[in-house]
């Protein structure tokens, strides 16, 4: 197996100077020991910035669905009275009124901006950017913290920036249908057009496009491809149909075992499997796995050829030492689980059952600023009961909304 480089530049296969000099059999230690320490830190600052981050959740009342924001302690941020809300990034958090005019609230819960009327949607902000679609025109633009366009709308979609450059697609027209686009390029925080790529969107690709790791992934013609920040292929292989985002130096690929595969009626049908490689284009895990997954807190969700799940490290091993019916990714500490004997909720990274799913509840995903959303349904013969709650990591329940809704029956 080859070496993964986790220091300094990706594109380098030279490792950084060092202080102290230690003996060779060592060095393998520190490097894993320094890459712990990096996410152990990383996942602390993370996990110390969401819990004071109020989140945007929704209640029904009266009938009505209203967006609202409330604490990690349960108590009401913002009141619940928007069509839309979604969580704060880099400060700032995306609602829009019953007007229909998107805007930014702010930490202190005061709107800071108010987009104008023609806004049909817009993104969260990243590198101080936030991209926004015009209606009257459908295409997308940027604006600034202070709500200033800063890049005038002129592409069919456009990305969040990361890494300093964002994809996106210019605008095409097909028939009666307006942007029709593709992926085509990156650009940076001036707009330049700075990697141009002559792509059609791959569907199923989509959202993986973002630098991440410095590289980023696109799918040509069904090809997988890696590029660096300054447009150089790093990887191109034919065998390679579809990838994620690259996730704390990994990316996983799917991979055609029995290539070439598929590619006329003549040939073959592909045996695709899920592998996992480094920025160099290395397989590291080789490919085995049957979902398309990412690295989240030094461990992988993925899903063995049986249909069972296992949480993976950096080099494939099996760090529960068990399997699950099913799994998430970790998220603020915890995961959630459905254990082989049917028992439900959420593991920690020791694969101890911190936060078990209480009888008759369901859950909607993975931990956000420390708060687990939880729901239960009962159909009675006229009513049925709704109940949604918040429960935090130690298993108090910190908000509820409940209601009741008539059945409705077929005459």
């Amino acid at each position: 197996m080859k070496t993964r480089n986790f220091y300094g530049n990706p594109d380098s296969h030279e490792k950084p100077e060092r202080k102290v000099s230690l003996p060779q059999q060592n060095k393998p230690i520190k490097r894993a020991l320094v890459l712990f320490v990096t996410l152990c830190g990383l996942f602390l600052y993370s996990f110390a910035q969401n819990f004071t981050t109020p989140i945007a959740i929704t209640q029904i009342k009266d009938g009505e669905r209203n967006y609202g924001f409330i604490n990690h302690d349960g108590t009401v941020f913002a009141d619940f009275i928007y069509y839309r809300a979604r969580n704060f990034s880099e400060g700032l958090a995306a609602i829009r009124d019953y007007d229909g005019l998107w805007g930014f609230i702010d930490t202190s819960g005061k709107r800071v901006i108010t987009m104008p009327r023609g806004v049909s949607e817009v993104g969260d902000f990243h590198e101080g950017l936030c991209w926004f679609r015009d209606r009257s025109e459908d295409l997308v633009g940027y604006i600034d913290r202070q709500g200033n366009v800063v890049l005038e709308p002129q592409w069919g979609f456009a990305q969040n920036f990361n890494e300093g450059l964002a994809a996106v697609g210019k605008a095409k027209t097909l028939g009666s249908m307006r942007n029709i686009t593709g992926l085509t390029g990156y650009i940076d925080h001036n707009g330049k057009l700075v990697i141009s790529v002559d792509q059609t969107h791959n569907y199923n690709n989509f959202g993986s496009e973002s630098f991440n790791c410095r590289r980023a992934v696109i799918v040509k013609f069904g090809t997988v491809i890696i590029i660096d920040p300054s447009g150089k292929t790093i990887v191109e292989r034919p065998e390679y149909t579809a990838a994620s985002t690259f996730s704390e130096g990994l990316c996983a690929v799917n991979v055609a075992t029995n290539w070439p595969c598929g590619q006329d009626d003549k040939q073959q049908e592909c045996i695709s499997k899920w592998g996992f490689i480094d920025t160099l284009g290395n397989m590291i895990i080789e490919p085995q796995f049957e979902n398309k997954a990412s690295f989240a807190e030094g461990v992988c969700a993925v899903e063995t050829r049986d249909g069972k799940y296992i949480f993976i490290d950096h080099t494939g091993r099996n760090v529960m030492g068990r399997l699950f019916a099913n799994a998430e990714p970790f998220n603020e500490g915890i995961a959630y689980v459905e254990e082989l004997d049917g028992t439900k909720g959420y593991i920690d990274h020791a694969g101890k059952m911190v936060v078990p799913l209480p009888e008759g509840y369901t859950t909607s995903g993975s931990s956000h600023g420390g708060l687990i959303e939880i729901s239960q349904t009962r159909e009675g013969n006229v009513t049925t009961y709704y109940a949604k709650k918040m429960i935090n990591h130690k298993e108090e329940e910190v908000w509820i909304n409940e209601w009741l809704e008539w059945n409705r029956y077929n005459e």
